[in-house]
This record gives structure tokens, C-alpha cells and sequence, in this order.
């Protein structure tokens, strides 16, 4: 970093500390904007869609409960008048009140009930004489399983059908892959189709795509679906977000901070709930068309949603298909180094999903919930290997189904108690072709199962300084396979081998509130316990301690601090593939000038653990009153990542590594001699060969690297009401201050940051979005700062990349017809069809791509169209 580089990022600081005093001085003074007079335009419909409505044009942030607004109808509000006037009047005759948590957000609660107790005050009763149900008034929250979020959770990040629409998107890991937070390299259909193995890339079986915050590696992010933890795709290490279709999602949440201690394994750099659409009245068909204006890649899906709501229940079907071709390296100048035969950047794919969500009201008390979900994907890609003049193909297949059952009861004083059952199977299959020969040259099957039971309960502990504190605790039992069998025709022998293990785990949350909530100085504090028993790899504790302090309602602080861990995926435990090597090794210490080595590799060592990690965060959020539809976030991470599970690779001249030299033992090891005397493959079994043996390298998997990153998370949005529609802005920026890691644990520190095929310092998306009843336009860039390609000694510079995506969408106002429920749809992504910044790959399997797989994308300019229709 330049001397120019470090003043410019000191002067952005202090600019952005005197905005934040001047606000904060400023707070005090203002209105608050549920009395700011504003236009509302919300005709009678279901309370849901009239609360978003609500949320649109005034600018106020709605928390509500689905199961206590899903069945209630809104007579609507027309006209200009106090937003505080209009909720209220959008809320008249549904039993329902609403509570004003901060400057900018409200909660919907029942008539006469309040969020939270004062102290020495009894909780207010309904009608009936019955206490209110927690049920009734929680809200669901990503990263606890305390289920009422009373202060601003500024670390969340949440994204719904709007925020899809807006940002053009038409499919999941497209929508993830824009944010900040997310890395975009590791398991990718782009990296997979050009065969990097860079970040994990290796087991990306299917052709997959996963999420990966912060860089630290896709196995560190927990995905959820509705909550549950599922099964895993490609060879274990991630979840494939290429099977959940972007029309089936109805919100997306993002912790990007440790949460161990809430879920368990592989929530070290964060956590992502997908959300899946519910309380649906009606049915809806979808169909877009979107291609790239140069090139053959093509991509269309159709969706059909049913969904009805009665007083007791409600049920959603949802079923998706779509088909999208490859693209062609022939298609693209700058991927000139693999022109030499056919060479795909994306591969093509074929995808099918059904959804099929129902909840019933069982008792007043008492309610059961059915999800089941199931999808299909199938993918091809094609290579060209110069060096042999072979053509090969790759085909891959991966099927998944899962359900959860889940009994909820609410008890009295609070509390709710949950009984949820979770299955889920994931079948992926690859084969590979030589040409167009079949059978294929070898193919790999993987089959995971997750079966999980878990108990849980939560409700009101007991009097703190500031209101009721809450609790929640459970216990949970989890069951995980994998099922591997390679099948190989070119002579290497045929492998198969079943894993399994059993988890037992426990935990407890607590949140306490220490100031009262009428006092302008408030204070939450919350902390989790879990305890996990793996079967194959021992027990495990993880903790976590937050605190949020508003000291005036606009503005709120808050850290947290925590460890997290990630057990070995199964596939990691497999032996079937162990390597033993011979190898006369130059060694310029030893009199003769080599060692004749054993080598271990590609195979699991006897000591194989969990990896551990220490999360630190530390921001503010500012609602300022003064601007009352503005919101600044800004968040310190930092992640401490120790004992990460690497293979260490081989090299012919191990004595000159430094990451391999402490793997090395002379004499030899006993035990690393007789892994090599009988691995599956590789070695010589010539008593000669192994009568030569004076050392031994240990490269098998195990717990030895380390990584630590520290940056600043900042989001600042803005709404502006006008007569011409609503304006809204939206900064999302990530800057990582380091990126350091270390191979072993002898070995120098490395910075990885801004360098070729790793995270980048910077990354940031804008967007401004217009709106009215009936139309909307939205625009984004997004900004990739520039970076150092390192692959050589004489370093060079990567520019930078902006791209711009743009959609827009209007809504038919017609109440009768064709044209009754009908919204069009357009977008462009890469909207100047931008190339990615030139690089040379040297080390691609297949030859120079022409641009880093892991920071940007081939795609170029995709325009689509899109036609929904209600019925």
C-alpha cells in the first residue's frame, strides 16, 4: 500500500467519524418519522402484502410474526397523513396493535400486549383472560434461538423478494455472489467448469455453487434452509445454492460473525438461512427467458406457485424448471488460451425443484408444520487437453430431498416448546469421458445423509433491570453417512466405503435486558452455550457474549465475541484414496546430496480434528431521526482461524519447502513407513525400493494451517418519499484490513490479500432504486478494487472491475381481464457487457482462461425478461 493509498483511506475515516458525531449530536433534536406526514397508497389485500406495502412508503422498518398477521385481511389506507396514522388505520379490525421499538422500526403485536414487561408490572391479558402467547408476538431471528429481537440486530443481513427483483438477479448463487461479504472463489460453476482446484475447489463434484463470507472457505459457512441444517453437496463440503431456484426463496438472512455456539459445526465465518416461501393465497405462474448478447449461452425457467390460507392453516406448492446452455471459451477474446478445442467457461444444466410447505393449527396451543423439498440437477461441461489432444467431458448429477416435521406447543408464561424431525439425502453423481466413448472413463458417486432430532424451548427467565429476560435451550441428536463408490475402466482398481457418525449436542441462550425500555439509555446483553459429542472425532464447546447499548433510540452499539469450530466433513476421513510415494530426494544437508523418501499422502491423519476459530466484532448503527428514513451500519470483524485441515502438497524437492520441511522425520517414522508399505495406491512394494528408505514425509490431511482477517463491514441506505415515487439508495462495502495465513505452524506468516485468486481489499455494491405503485427502476454497480497478480517475481497490477446491472418492472393496475395480476420484468446484468481484467493463469488444467475465476466473471452481458402472473 502507497503512501497516497493510506492519507486517502485516513481522510475516508475521519469524513466518516465527524458524519457520524454530527449525527449523533444532531439525533437528539429530531422527529421521529412515524409522525412525518407521507403518501400512502395501500389497497385492501392480505395483511402481509399491505405491511411490505407499508414498509416501502414509509420507510419504516415492520418485524412482525407470520403466524400471528398469515390469516388476517387489511381494509387498507389511501391518502397523506402520519405514517404512525396509517398503520394504524392499516391494522383497524385485524385485533392488532403495534409498538414503536426505534426511530425507524416498529413491531406488530396483539391489541394491549407489549413487547416486554416493565419491571414490576404484570403482562397485560386478552379477552379471554389467558395470558398472551409468546407465539404470538416473536419474531424469528437468524443467529439465536431467542425468538424476539428487541434492539436492532446490526449484524444481520436480510434479503427479500424485492431485494432480488431490484438487483436483476435469476439465481440464487448469482444473487450471493454480488455481496461484499461473500468471496466468490472456492466451489463455483465457473471454477469447476475450467477446473481450478484453487480454495477447495477440487470438491466440486457436480459442478456446484457454494457461499463463501469472508474468503475463509465455503466448509466455514453454515447454510440453513428454513433453519435446518441439510445435507451437503458436492464431495461434503458445501451446500449447493444451484438447487434452490431464486422463485422458491421468500428471504435470505446473512450473519456474517461466528455462530457456533448457536448451531454447531461450520459456522466459523458465518452464517446463511434460506428462507422459503409460506402464506401464499392464490397461485402464481412465472416465466423468464434471459441469453448474453454474445456467445449461445441461453437460460429460461418456468415456475408454477399454489398457495391457500384457511383460519386453522395453510398450505404451498411451488414447482420450478429451467435449462441453461454453456458457454464456450470460443465466445469470450480474452479466453484465448483455451481456443484450442472445445473448453467451457459455465457449463450447461438442467434443474427441477418442488416445494410443498403446510402448517395446521392443531389446538389454540398446538400446532404441526410439514416442509418438503426436492430437486434435481443435472450438468455438463467440456475440456480440451492440448498436450494430449483429447476432448473430454464431464457429466455430473445431484439429486437431494429433504422434510422436516415440526409439533410446536405454547405453554403458559411464554414459553414455546418445539419438537422438529429433519431428513435429508444428497446424491451426486460424476462421470468422466474421454470424447464421446462411453461408458466413461470413471465416475465418482457420493450419497450424504443428515438426520437430525432436536427439542427445544424457549421463553421468559425471570425479572431483569430492564424487563423480562428471555431463555432458550434444547437438545439435539444428529446422524450423518456418506456413502462413496468410484468406478474407473483405465485399470486403477474400483473403491467403495461407508462413513457415518453420530452427534449429540446441547445448548442454552439467555438475554438479558439491563435498562428499561423507556429510558433513552438501553442495554441488552446475551449469551449461548453449546456442547457437542462428535462419535468420531470427541466432544467440543463453543461460546458466545454479545452486547447492544442504544443510548438514545436512534443509535445503537454493539460487539460480540465468540468460538466456533468445523468438524471434519466425512469425506475428509476417507482412505480408499491413500498414496504412498518413493522418492529420491535432493537433500543438500545430507553427505551423499538426497534422501530416499516414503511419502503419505492424500489420506486422513490418525489426529485428524475439528478446526477452531475466535470471532471479535465491534460497531454501531445510526437511524438518525433527522433524516428519518437513513440508516448507517458499520461493523470491526476479526477472525482468529486455527487448526484448518490442508493436504499438503508433494513436490519433487521437499527439502527446499518450507512449508514441507517440518513434515519431514530421519529416521523414518514407523508409522508413516507402514501406511506406505500397504497404501491403496502409489507405492513400490520392491523390498529393495523400501530397504532404501532413509526418511519419511508426512503429507497427509491434517490440522496444521492457520488464517487470521480483520476488515470493517459499512451499509448506508437512504429512502427519499416524493411526489414523482419513492427513491432509495444503498451503499454495501466490505474492507478487508488483512489476510494472513500461515501453511504450518513453523512457518512465516503469508498475506494473501489483494493478491491473484484471493480475497481483494475491497469490494462494494451500490444501487438506487425508483419506485411507484405500478413501476420500478433500479440500477447497481458493483466495484472490485484492483490487486496484484504474485504468480511470478516480477508482480503486476490487475485493474479493477465495475460492472452495472439494471432491472425494471411494471405491475398492471387492472382489476379484471388478462391483464388482472400481471407484472413484466426486465434486467441486465453487466449491463456494458465489461470484460474481466486480463491475467494469465499459469497453472490451469486445461490452459489460460484469461481472467481470475475466483474474482470475477465470464458471463459478460445477460439480458432476460420475465412475465408473473396471479391468478
Amino acid at each position: 500500500m502507497t503512501v497516497k493509498d493510506i492519507l486517502k483511506a485516513c481522510i475516508q475515516v475521519v469524513a466518516m467519524l465527524l458524519l457520524c458525531i454530527g449525527l449523533l449530536i444532531r439525533t437528539a433534536l429530531a422527529q421521529s418519522p412515524m409522525n412525518s406526514v407521507l403518501s400512502f397508497e395501500i389497497s385492501p389485500q392480505p395483511l402481509p402484502s399491505a405491511l411490505t406495502r407499508y414498509s416501502e412508503q414509509s420507510g419504516v422498518q415492520v418485524t412482525s410474526s407470520s403466524r400471528l398477521v398469515e390469516q388476517k385481511k387489511s381494509q387498507g389506507v389511501i391518502g397523506q397523513l402520519p405514517a404512525r396514522e396509517a398503520l394504524a388505520k392499516l391494522l383497524e379490525g385485524t385485533t392488532l396493535s403495534f409498538e414503536v421499538i426505534d426511530a425507524g422500526s416498529v413491531v406488530i403485536v396483539p391489541v394491549r400486549a407489549t413487547l416486554s414487561p416493565r419491571p414490576g408490572e404484570k403482562r397485560p391479558v386478552s379477552d379471554t383472560g389467558n395470558e398472551t402467547a409468546q407465539e404470538e408476538q416473536e419474531v424469528v431471528v437468524t443467529g439465536s434461538h431467542i425468538r424476539r429481537n428487541v434492539i436492532d440486530h446490526a449484524l444481520t443481513l436480510s434479503f427479500d423478494r424485492m431485494d432480488f427483483s431490484n438487483a436483476g438477479s435469476t439465481s440464487t448463487q448469482e444473487f450471493l455472489r454480488a455481496l461484499p461479504q461473500n468471496f466468490a472463489g472456492g466451489r463455483s460453476e465457473a471454477s469447476a467448469a475450467v477446473m481450478s482446484f484453487r480454495n477447495g475447489g477440487r470438491d466440486n463434484l457436480t459442478h456446484g455453487a457454494g457461499v463463501n463470507l469472508r474468503g475463509l472457505g465455503n466448509e466455514a459457512t453454515l447454510v440453513l434452509i428454513n433453519g435446518r441444517r441439510m445435507a451437503a453437496g458436492g464431495s461434503g463440503g458445501f451446500y449447493d445454492l444451484s438447487t434452490i431456484p431464486l422463485s422458491a426463496i421468500e428471504r435470505i438472512d446473512i450473519v456474517p460473525d461466528g455462530a457456533s455456539a448457536i448451531y454447531g459445526s461450520d459456522a466459523l465465518a458465518g452464517v446463511v438461512n434460506i428462507i422459503l416461501r409460506d402464506n401464499i393465497d392464490g397461485a402464481e405462474t412465472s416465466l423468464r427467458y434471459g441469453t448474453v448478447t454474445s456467445g449461445d449461452l441461453s437460460d429460461w425457467s418456468v415456475n408454477q406457485l399454489f398457495g391457500k390460507t384457511w383460519e386453522r392453516g395453510s398450505i404451498v406448492l411451488n414447482a420450478d424448471y429451467g435449462e441453461r446452455d454453456s458457454l464456450a471459451a470460443s465466445d469470450r477474446p480474452f479466453a484465448r488460451g483455451l481456443w484450442g478445442g472445445r473448453n467451457d467457461l459455465l457449463p450447461d444444466e438442467e434443474r427441477l425443484s418442488a416445494l410443498a410447505r403446510a402448517h395446521y393449527r392443531i389446538l389454540d396451543s398446538l400446532s404441526a408444520s410439514v416442509d418438503i423439498y426436492a430437486n434435481r440437477r443435472d450438468s455438463h461441461v467440456q475440456h480440451f487437453q492440448s498436450f494430449t489432444q483429447n476432448q473430454l467431458s464431464s457429466d455430473s448429477e445431484s439429486e437431494s430431498i429433504a422434510g422436516t416435521f415440526e409439533l410446536a406447543w405454547s405453554l403458559a408464561k411464554d414459553w414455546k416448546v418445539e419438537l422438529a424431525h429433519t431428513y435429508s439425502d444428497s446424491d451426486n453423481v460424476r462421470s468422466n469421458h474421454l470424447g464421446n466413448v462411453q461408458p466413461p472413463h470413471n465416475t465418482v458417486n457420493l450419497e450424504l445423509a443428515v438426520s437430525a432430532t432436536e427439542i427445544k424451548a424457549a421463553g421468559m427467565a425471570f425479572e431483569a433491570p430492564g424487563g423480562m429476560s428471555q431463555v432458550a435451550l434444547g437438545v439435539e441428536r444428529r446422524e450423518e453417512s456418506l456413502d462413496l463408490r468410484r468406478v474407473d475402466i483405465s485399470g486403477a482398481p474400483d473403491t467403495s466405503n461407508g462413513l457415518s457418525r453420530s452427534v449429540d449436542a446441547a445448548f442454552v441462550e439467555l438475554h438479558v435486558p439491563l435498562m428499561t425500555r423507556e429510558s433513552r439509555n438501553r442495554l441488552d446483553v446475551t449469551a449461548a452455550v453449546r456442547y457437542e459429542d462428535y462419535s468420531d472425532v470427541g466432544d467440543t464447546d463453543t461460546v458466545k457474549v454479545g452486547a447492544t447499548w442504544a443510548p438514545l433510540p436512534s443509535i445503537s452499539l454493539h460487539t460480540t465475541w465468540g468460538t466456533s469450530f468445523r468438524a471434519p466433513y466425512l469425506q475428509q476421513f476417507d482412505t480408499t484414496f491413500g498414496t504412498g510415494i518413493l522418492l529420491n530426494a535432493p537433500n543438500p544437508a545430507s553427505p551423499t546430496g538426497t534422501t530416499f523418501l516414503a511419502i503419505a499422502t492424500q489420506a486422513p491423519h490418525p489426529d485428524l480434528g475439528p478446526e477452531h476459530a475466535t470471532t471479535w466484532t465491534t460497531g454501531f448503527s445510526i437511524r438518525p431521526d433527522m433524516l428519518p428514513r437513513t440508516r448507517i451500519t458499520a461493523t470491526y470483524f476479526h477472525i482468529d482461524y486455527k487448526d484448518r485441515i490442508v493436504t499438503p502438497g508433494v513436490t519433487s524437492m521437499p527439502f527446499s519447502d518450507p512449508a514441507q520441511v517440518p513434515l519431514i522425520s530421519v529416521p523414518a517414522d514407523p508409522e508413516v513407513l507402514e501406511f506406505v508399505r500397504i497404501a491403496p495406491v502409489g507405492s513400490s512394494r520392491s523390498g529393495q525400493d523400501f530397504g532404501r528408505v532413509q526418511g519419511t514425509l508426512d503429507a497427509r490431511t491434517r490440522n496444521q494451517s492457520r488464517a487470521k482477517v480483520s476488515g470493517l463491514d459499512l451499509v448506508l441506505s437512504h429512502e427519499l418519499q416524493t411526489d414523482a415515487g419513492v427513491v432509495k439508495s444503498n451503499i454495501d462495502a466490505t474492507y478487508l484490513h488483512s489476510f494472513d495465513t500461515w501453511v504450518n505452524r513453523s512457518s512465516p506468516r503469508v498475506s494473501i490479500l489483494d493478491t491473484v485468486f484471493n480475497p481483494v481489499a475491497l469490494r462494494a455494491r451500490g444501487q438506487l432504486t425508483w419506485s411507484r405503485p405500478e413501476w420500478s427502476i433500479s440500477a447497481s454497480i458493483n466495484y472490485v478494487d484492483s490487486y496484484r497478480d504474485n504468480q511470478t517475481t516480477s508482480s503486476r497490477r490487475v485493474a479493477s472491475w465495475s460492472t452495472i446491472d439494471a432491472s425494471t418492472a411494471y405491475v398492471f393496475r387492472s382489476t379484471t381481464g388478462l391483464l388482472r395480476g400481471l407484472t413484466l420484468k426486465g434486467s441486465v446484468l453487466n449491463a456494458m457487457d465489461k470484460a474481466p481484467p486480463r491475467i494469465v493463469d499459469r497453472r490451469g488444467a486445461f490452459g489460460d482462461p484469461g481472467y481470475d475465476t475466483e474474482n470475477a466473471s465470464a458471463l459478460g452481458r445477460f439480458v432476460a425478461l420475465q412475465v408473473i402472473k396471479d391468478w
